[in-house]
């Protein structure tokens, strides 16, 4: 394991949890994985429990940790994000999902461009994987979960970690309002035929072909809602 720093100054909670970090990436902790207790990370680290419990509160509250009292404090799964939501931010309004396709416009086809280059089988089959289950909920709100996941991993497969990391972090925000969109944009078996088109186009590494099936749907689906906001009288 590798040797910890003494911090010199107590009382800098800040400057502990950096120090937990660094001590999280340097030992390969991975996410599920236990830290050792509080009194032992007290002692290692040469500071109170007070100070180790403010530290471990902030990263906690960052998403980097995850307390379960009782049981101990395990490394969370998005330690390695690059990017957090503001945790005490309000739910996001209607004109905030306009603008997440608006962003999701320009960022996903460049993930399809960069996915058809490098996109492995064993992608392929998942894309075509959630493209099959997408099959069955045709029409049934349920099926948004599906299509997050599919434009999330398209995102991770294409090798553009900040790419990968600001489609999370929009994700995240999309996903609070996944019950409102059914209602402003119906679900429909269009969306099922785009993702099987992209899917399709990816296994014959056209590139172009996806990127463009996503940009015109994403503008169909940015012009929809805009005229359901209009009507329902937001201010857009």
């Amino acid at each position: 394991m590798t040797a910890i720093t003494r911090l010199r100054r107590q009382g800098i909670p800040d400057r502990l949890a950096e120090e937990l970090m660094s001590f999280i990436f340097k030992n390969g902790y991975k996410p599920g994985d236990k830290l050792p207790s509080t009194k032992k990370l007290s002692e290692m680290f040469g500071v109170g429990y007070p100070t180790l419990r403010e530290a471990l509160k902030m990263l906690e509250t960052v998403g980097a940790l995850v307390i379960q009292h009782g049981s101990g404090i395990f490394v969370s799964d998005q330690v390695e994000d690059w990017f957090i939501t503001n945790p005490m931010n309000r739910k996001p309004s209607p004109k905030i999902l306009l603008d997440h396709l608006q962003v999701m416009s320009v960022l996903e086809p460049q993930a399809l461009l960069l996915l058809s280059q490098r996109a492995t089988e064993e992608d392929l089959l998942y894309l075509e994987d959630l493209v099959s289950q997408e099959a069955e909920l045709v029409g049934d709100p349920r099926v948004v979960d599906l299509h997050m996941k599919f434009h999330i991993f398209t995102a991770k497969a294409s090798g553009n970690i900040v790419l990968y990391e600001l489609m999370k972090v929009t994700s995240k925000v999309f996903a609070q309002e996944e019950e409102l969109l059914p209602k402003l944009i119906p679900v429909s078996e269009k969306d099922y035929q785009v993702r099987a088109a992209i899917t399709k186009a990816l296994r014959e590494k056209n590139g172009e072909l996806a990127a463009q099936l996503i940009r015109e749907h994403l503008l169909e689906a940015i012009e929809a809602l805009k005229k359901s906001l209009i009507e329902s009288g937001e201010v857009i």
